[in-house]
C-alpha cells in the first residue's frame, strides 16, 4: 500500500472517532475530487457547487457507517453519484425552472435599469425588499457569508478567514443559507416571477 493510501485511511479512521482537524482535512481533501467530478458532470457551476456541498454534508452525517476505511473513495463517489441522479429525477419531474443562481439576480433588481417602465420598476424594488427582509432572517454567521459571498464578491478563503472557520465550513455556511433563502424566495413566488 502506498503511503498516500495509508496517510488518508489514517485521516479516515481520525474524522470517523471525532476528530474535527481530520475531518475539516478530509473533506478538504473530498470538495477538490468533488468538484472535478460533478464539473464534469454538470452543465453548470452553480449546479457542480451545490451539489458538491450536498456530498460532502451526506459524508459528514455518514462518516461513521463506512465499514472499509480502505474503500473511502468508492463511498464517497457512490454518494456523490446517489446525489447526482436523484438532483436530475427531480429536475427533470418539475420541467425547466428558472435557474438558483437568484442571489446574483438580486443584485441586478437593486439597480433598477432606466429603461423600465415605472410599474416594473416598482415590481423590482419590492423583490429588492423582500430579499433584504429574507437575507436579514437568516443567523448572524449565514448572513455574514452570504451577503460578503454574493454581494461583496469575496472568495470562500477571506469569508473563512472573518468568520473564523475552514473554507470548507464556510462554503457549507453559504450552501445553507442559500438553500434557506431558495425555499423562502419559492414560498413567496420570487423565483417564478
Amino acid at each position: 500500500m502506498m503511503f498516500k493510501d495509508k496517510l488518508l485511511e489514517q485521516i479516515v479512521i481520525n474524522a470517523k472517532a471525532g476528530d474535527e482537524i481530520a475531518l475539516n482535512e478530509l473533506a478538504t481533501l473530498a470538495d477538490k475530487r468533488l468538484s472535478i467530478y460533478f464539473q464534469r458532470k454538470c452543465n453548470n457551476k452553480q449546479d457542480a457547487e451545490d451539489l458538491t456541498q450536498e456530498t460532502l454534508l451526506k459524508m459528514y452525517r455518514c462518516l461513521e457507517g463506512l465499514c472499509q476505511v480502505s474503500r473511502f473513495w468508492s463511498w464517497l463517489f457512490t454518494i456523490a453519484a446517489n446525489i447526482k441522479n436523484s438532483y436530475y429525477r427531480k429536475v427533470c419531474r418539475q420541467g425547466p425552472s428558472q435557474s438558483i443562481d437568484f442571489i446574483d439576480e438580486s443584485s441586478d433588481v437593486v439597480k433598477a435599469s432606466k429603461q423600465q417602465s415605472s410599474l416594473e420598476e416598482m415590481v423590482s424594488k419590492e423583490k429588492s425588499l423582500l430579499i433584504t427582509e429574507a437575507i436579514d432572517q437568516l443567523k448572524e454567521r449565514s448572513k455574514f457569508a452570504i451577503t460578503n459571498r454574493y454581494f461583496l464578491r469575496q472568495g470562500y478563503d477571506k469569508i473563512s478567514s472573518d468568520i473564523g472557520c475552514s473554507e470548507t465550513i464556510a462554503r457549507s455556511i453559504v450552501h445553507r443559507a442559500r438553500q434557506k433563502l431558495k425555499i423562502q424566495f419559492q414560498k413567496q413566488d420570487l423565483l417564478s416571477a
